[in-house]
């Protein structure tokens, strides 16, 4: 789901951007290490040796109004302090056909040293992405996608958190011509550290098409370092990105 890069897009990364940059008088505050629901990458990295698996449950309306449900398993693991990989796999269950094989990722995150450290934090991650993808007629075709990626975060007071991504994917189509996809994300959460948590995400892909979407969530802590996940994803007008429904449980270990 890829766009035209337009006048508006370009006032939403630089408001973006100076909000991360005037979020930098505010106070330090503890680690935000869990990711958004959707694809917003925060700075923090799982600790060295921690793995954390997750299992994703979606309900998708696609743009070619056909409904469907989405499975995903994925794992966070971190190699160091200050570096992590992680994993994906995403199966597709259309209403009229059989469950298919859809989309795998795999990234790797490596964070500046520790939150608060400087007036905006900075981790660089580099991700490398397979999908199905169904043009309007049915036909299917495969694409491979490579991005690098530049994850700012700040902390505004004790309890608000700002982050942002820029992306730059160059996206390989088989038999397609090749295309690249620049984007930004922006997402905040609210508190720090509660049993109850929300977070808003906001995400632009610019290129031969253009993707808007905006996904409120609400997180519950649960006991053993298990977090449970709620949230939906709504296209912006004129936009190619999908609607959906997603729950997500993770568990660090």
């Amino acid at each position: 789901m890829r766009g035209t890069t337009t006048r508006t897009g370009h006032q939403g990364v630089r408001f973006a951007i100076s909000a991360i940059l005037i979020a930098g008088i505010g106070n330090p505050a503890q680690a935000h290490r869990d990711d958004y629901i959707n694809e917003t990458f925060v700075f923090e990295t799982l600790g060295a040796r921690e793995f954390e698996p997750e299992v994703f449950l979606d309900f998708v309306r696609p743009s070619d109004g056909v409904p469907a449900r989405g499975y995903a398993l994925a794992f966070e693991y971190g190699v160091t302090e200050h570096w992590m990989v992680d994993a994906f796999l995403g199966w597709r269950d259309p209403a009229d056909a059989d469950t298919s094989f859809r989309r795998s990722r795999v990234e790797t995150r490596y964070r500046f040293g520790e939150e608060g450290d400087r007036a905006v934090d900075i981790a660089a991650s580099l991700e490398a992405e397979y999908e199905q993808e169904l043009e309007p007629g049915g036909e299917e075709f495969k694409v491979y996608v490579l991005t690098p990626r530049l994850v700012l975060s700040r902390d505004i007071g004790a309890d608000f958190n700002l982050t942002m991504n820029l992306d730059l994917g160059r996206e390989f189509r088989i038999g397609l011509p090749d295309r690249w996809i620049p984007g930004y994300a922006l997402g905040g959460r609210y508190p720090r550290e509660a049993t109850v948590r929300y977070g808003l995400e906001f995400r632009q892909d610019f290129g031969d098409e253009r993707s808007s979407l905006v996904v409120p969530q609400i997180w519950f802590s649960l006991p053993r370092d298990a977090t449970l996940k709620f949230g939906a994803g709504f296209e912006l007008e004129g936009s190619e990105a999908e609607d959906f429904l997603r729950a997500v449980f993770e568990m660090e270990f």
